[in-house]
């Protein structure tokens, strides 16, 4: 993306803080961690900072730009509105197919390596996604529960995993839980699976602006979720009603609408 392109949020010399019409209560009140703003940087590009409840003069709602050398203020806002954005963007999903890709990646976090597990269709439509620090059985056992519970009323039919044999233990001890999983064919094929490998590197282009991983595990979780957000959008997996998805305006129009 070119330079200089959707810089988002409160620039140096104009913070929210400074505003009237924007109090201190609505910003996080954790400690910041600075360099968690390189990860956060090519995050902002795609998610425009909405200032819901607080309209200018002329009635509209206030649009805020941050500049990239403020990362303070672009973590902390990143941290506050992410999740926002992903409740209000998840009213509008469309359901994925029941033939689902699962796979883990590694996400480096404080220097150790923690995972995150993923799982898209078989036309590559993200069903869902988990941070987690280990990648054991109660892990992927968490991950499955979280993605049914995303893809919910359906089921998935089959599921193609990697060799790794921790996830196949896991969907057999999941049988016990719920007589359902009994009926789901769990399948290994590293051919089918290249769907996932390809899909992650959207996301690890993400957090390669990260120089040595994350700092925390809350504000990476929390940043995974916005760039798993932005990706899901530019994979058009929302709807607005009927009609395509390029019937409804420019990206800007489709995040007002969004978040109305």
């Amino acid at each position: 993306m070119p330079k200089g392109r959707y810089r988002t949020i409160p620039g140096v010399h104009e913070t929210p803080n400074d505003q009237g019409n924007c109090p201190r209560s609505h910003l996080p009140t954790a400690p910041v961690r600075c360099r968690d703003h390189r990860a956060v940087r090519p995050l902002v590009h795609y998610l425009p900072i909405e200032l819901s409840g607080y309209r200018g003069d002329d009635g509209r709602a206030r649009y805020y730009r941050v500049a990239h050398d403020n990362s303070q203020h672009v973590h902390r806002w990143v941290i506050r509105y992410v999740p926002e954005f992903e409740k209000r963007w998840n009213r509008f999903a469309r359901p994925v197919n029941t033939s689902w890709r699962v796979d883990e990646t590694y996400i480096i976090i404080r220097g150790k390596w923690n995972y995150l597990y993923r799982a898209v269709d078989k036309h590559g439509k993200t069903v869902d996604f988990l941070l987690r620090p280990d990648r054991g059985i109660a892990a992927t056992q968490a991950f499955f529960r979280k993605a049914l519970s995303t893809s919910m009323p359906k089921w998935p039919r089959k599921i193609t995993l990697d060799g790794h044999l921790q996830s196949h233990m896991a969907l057999r001890l999941l049988r016990r839980d719920d007589p359902k999983w009994k009926y789901v064919e769990v399948r290994s094929n590293q051919y089918l699976n290249n769907i996932i490998e390809q899909d992650h590197r959207a996301i690890k282009r993400r957090c390669a602006a990260m120089v040595g991983g994350f700092k925390s595990f809350g504000s990476a979780a929390i940043t995974l979720a916005g760039i798993e957000l932005a990706h899901r959008i530019r994979k058009r997996q929302f709807s607005f009603g009927r009609g395509r998805y390029h019937n409804f305006g420019s990206l800007k129009q489709i995040w007002d609408r969004a978040l109305a």
